[in-house]
Order: structure tokens, then sequence, then C-alpha cells
């Protein structure tokens, strides 16, 4: 057992238990149209838990990815629906949707590369001031009455977030396993000392870290903003939690300098598909979060066990 988890890890034989737990569960769980409700439910927490998983492999942790959706959907919604014309206005809050992650993203590298702020305090306190920012944008209500064209990017009968999806997860794994950026994204991960000593500037590899999970993030708001037709204040909210979870599931190391992409998003989809089927078989939200947690932990502890984390 101890060579099996060594070899492939926690995740496929999560993945597998469940499935088949589920399929028992439900008969609906198997379903091709479930099948497709998931998947593309999924596709959000995909973005997300990239994002993340690049700033855990430099050594560092983002807690205000959620809290950013949240601010980026209310921005990008009140600019669209001004009365203006209707490109003008969806290629306005799409660029500002993009914009503000990144900004985000490019601050929270700055407290921890240049201003020696732990990554967890900067990014605690950024989640706060986020959030704040997200309240006195919007008192705390929805905005609704964004443009058809714009929302229908993201309805049931779009394929455009998921070739989105597929093609940032191609990109994300090309750079982060064949250019020298993404190697010294996980060289500063592993050892930010070391990596000095060879010219790399862990400073800038941190911000470009951020900055990349901003640009993820940005994506993954556009997106579920115009899925729900509505800039929302709670949007993706749970986000942060789960993204984490995915990552840490999907072998990232949480001390940085190591694990896969594809393992991340493999558990990213793994986790929207759990709480798929834990909803037809109608298990309690408060259950879910119970199972997600132990998933979780047992993730860590198998991990560490097998030399997956550093300790």
């Amino acid at each position: 057992m101890r060579r099996l988890f060594r070899e492939v890890g926690i995740l496929p034989i999560v993945v597998v238990a469940s499935l088949v737990a589920f399929g028992i569960a439900s008969p609906k769980f198997f379903t091709a149209h479930n099948m497709s409700t998931a998947l593309k439910q999924s596709l959000y927490l995909v973005l997300v838990t990239m994002g993340q998983s690049i700033v855990m492999i430099t050594g560092c942790i983002d807690l205000s990815l959620g809290t950013t959706i949240s601010l980026t959907s209310i921005a990008l919604a009140k600019i669209m629906v001004l009365p203006w014309n209707p490109a003008l206005a969806i290629g306005l809050g799409a660029g500002c949707g993009m914009g503000f992650p990144i900004v985000i993203g490019a601050l929270n590298g700055g407290l921890v590369g240049f201003l020696g702020v732990p990554p967890f305090l900067a990014t605690l306190g950024m989640m706060f001031a986020v959030e704040g920012a997200t309240y006195m944008l919007s008192s705390g209500m929805p905005v609704y009455g964004l443009p058809r064209a714009f929302t229908s990017l993201a309805g049931s009968a779009s394929l455009f977030p998921l070739a989105l999806t597929a093609a940032a997860v191609v990109a994300v794994i090309i750079y982060m396993g064949s250019t020298v950026g993404g190697r010294r994204l996980y060289a500063v991960g592993g050892n930010s000392k070391a990596a000095r000593t060879v010219g790399i500037l862990a400073h800038r590899t941190w911000i470009r870290g951020y900055v990349l999970a901003g640009c993820l993030v940005g994506i993954a708001a556009v997106l579920l903003t115009a899925r729900v037709s509505s800039g929302e204040p709670m949007l993706g909210r749970s986000l942060m939690l789960e993204s984490i979870a995915a990552a840490v599931l999907g072998g990232v190391s949480i001390k940085g300098g190591s694990g896969k992409i594809v393992g991340a998003v493999i558990a990213a989809i793994f986790i929207r598909f759990l709480r798929n089927g834990m909803d037809l078989a109608n298990v309690s939200g408060y259950l879910q979060q119970l199972l997600l947690g132990a998933i979780l932990v047992a993730a860590v502890v198998f991990s560490a066990n097998t030399g997956k984390q550093r300790s």
C-alpha cells in the first residue's frame, strides 16, 4: 500500500471509490446530462485551482482569490450596465474583469517579494480589504441587467467556457513544465536562497506567480459573472478554500517547490463531481464540508508519509 500511494497518490483511489459509491447511491449520477452539468460547474474551480497551485508552487498561498472574484464581478457588472454601446460596455467590463485580479495579484506579490510580508498575512489582509471594497461598491446587493450578448457566453448551450478553460489548462501545463519561467517558479518554491545564488530573483518570481494567478482568476470571474447573469458580491467565496483543497489533493506541496498542474486540475474536477454526487444523494451541506475537510486532511497525511510533502 505504501508503494501504491507513493506512485499514484491518494487522488485516483479516492476518485474511483467516490464514483462507485455515488453510482450506487443515485442512478442519475452517471447520466450524460449530469456528467455534462458537473463538468461545466467544475471549470471555474479548475481555473482558480491552477492559480492557487502556481502560487503554492512558489512557496506562497493566496487567501484573497475568492473575494477578488466577488469584487471583479461587481466592478465589471457596474460598467456593463451603464447606458452606452453594448459592445463597448462588454469590452470595458471584460477588460476590467481581467485587470482587477492582475493588479491585486501584483500587490500581493509586492507585499511578499519587496516588503517581506508572510504570504498568509499579506493575502489575508488583502482578502479583507477587497471584501470591504466589494461591499462599498455594491452595498451588498447584486447588479442585474447585463447585456445578453455577454451572458450568453457562459449559457447552458455555450461551449466557450469549456474551450477557454481547456486552452488555459494546456497553456499553464506547458508554461510550468517546459519553460524557463516555470522552472524558476519551482526553484524559488523549493529553496529561495539557493535560487538566488544562481541568479534567480525571488521577489520578481513571487510577483510573477501572483500575477499569473490573477490572470486565471480574472478569466474565472468573467465566466462566472456571465453564467449567473449578474454581478454578485458573494460570488466565488467558496472557491478559495476549495482551490487549496484541490491543489493539495492533486499533489501540490504546501511547502512549495513540487506538484503537477495536471493533478490539481483533476482534483478540482473531482471536488465538483464529489459535491454533485453528494447533492444527488441528499447529503446535507454541513456534512459535505465535513467530508471535504476529511479528504483534504487525508491527502496531506498520505503525502507527508510518502515524501510528497517536505517537512
